[in-house]
């Protein structure tokens, strides 16, 4: 038995060192009275593993024996169950596919059939017509050939020639401008502007601000075209302006002559 110097724990002899201090242990000394209760320290004692012969696992029947615990495997059914199931995605696609194609070739087989039928259809209507017009045409000359059978028979009677009576001439057509020159003029105020007109004899230049065709100056040389268009205030005359070569409407307020 051995002891520590310093604390006086007893160990036995396998220890060399103080497990409290870490003194050396020295052999221990009998001053303890025999009656008194002593605590002993001893080594743990060396386990040695015990091995299983796992050859003969099943015939051992030692309930001390140790017998690791083998992993569960895995079953294979899971794996036969996800390719199934690859499979049957497989399947419905392909099939899918296959329903997609007949499908697009009918409805093109569909529209092959009316289109032909159509066609068909469209040259019997054509036929038709061009049936009708030959009866008709060899008709038509049946009938001309027995008018010319008819008219041949029938001599035309003379018709009488009329005598152009005497002292009667046609008259002259009047000239549609005026000769005398005139002028536009507001009033006879002279410097001033004079609004003509377009369309006054269909619409209502008097009270239509959207006839107003432009405005000239005054003696702006014009020629008379008509009699006029007589409205509620005014009677607007159709005129020609020389210079500008256009065709308006002007109030008979707003122009005047030579000699006037």
């Amino acid at each position: 038995m051995k002891q520590c110097p310093k604390c006086g724990q007893i160990y036995t002899d396998d220890f060399n060192f103080c497990l409290n201090d870490g003194e050396t242990l020295s052999a221990q000394t009998t001053t303890n009275q025999p009656d008194e209760p002593q605590t002993v320290i001893a080594e743990p004692l060396k386990v040695e593993p015990i091995k299983v012969n796992l050859e003969n696992n099943a015939q051992n029947d030692d309930p001390n024996s140790y017998l690791p615990v083998q992993p569960q495997l895995k079953s294979n059914s899971l794996f036969y169950f996800a390719g199934a199931l690859v499979l049957l995605f497989g399947l419905l696609v392909g099939a899918a596919i296959v329903f997609l194609m007949n499908r697009n070739n009918s409805n093109v087989a569909n529209n092959n059939d009316s289109t032909i039928a159509s066609s068909n259809s469209s040259n019997r209507n054509s036929n038709q017509p061009s049936l009708l017009t030959d009866k008709i045409n060899a008709n038509s000359k049946k009938s001309n050939s027995n008018n010319v059978n008819v008219n041949a028979n029938v001599k035309p009677s003379p018709s009488p020639t009329p005598k152009p009576s005497p002292g009667v001439k046609p008259s002259a057509t009047p000239p549609i401008e005026s000769k005398p020159i005139c002028y536009l003029d507001d009033a006879g105020a002279g410097g001033g502007e004079v609004n003509v007109r377009q369309n006054c004899d269909v619409a209502d230049c008097e009270n239509d601000s959207s006839t107003v065709a432009g405005t000239y100056p005054n003696k702006t040389e014009i020629k008379l075209l008509d009699a006029g268009t007589q409205t509620a205030n005014y009677k607007w005359l159709k005129v020609r302006l020389v210079k500008q070569n256009r065709v308006v409407w002007v109030a008979t307020t707003k122009y005047i002559c030579d000699g006037e």
